[in-house]
């Protein structure tokens, strides 16, 4: 209830750095959980798409929580 969706996120850059830095954690599990509207600047589909395959062939997964009533949860998806 604390945490308003305001402003513009680039989620393709801030997620591709979070990933980069657990790709070598020794680590029985790497999860990363985004919490944002989804409105991202820069990205396509296909972008998110490729760097989402990698983490998964990097055995690291994600969890997305949408904030906002007008979140674009397509994208979270």
């Amino acid at each position: 209830e604390g945490i308003c969706a305001d402003g513009g996120t680039e989620l393709l850059p801030a997620l591709s750095v979070g990933l980069d830095g657990i790709r070598n954690v020794e680590a029985d599990a790497r999860h990363i959980v985004l919490l944002s509207d989804g409105k991202s600047r820069t990205g396509t589909r296909e972008s998110y798409q490729t760097l989402l395959e990698d983490a998964l062939g990097e055995r690291t997964t994600l969890s997305t929580i949408a904030i906002g009533q007008d979140a674009d949860t397509d994208l979270l998806n």
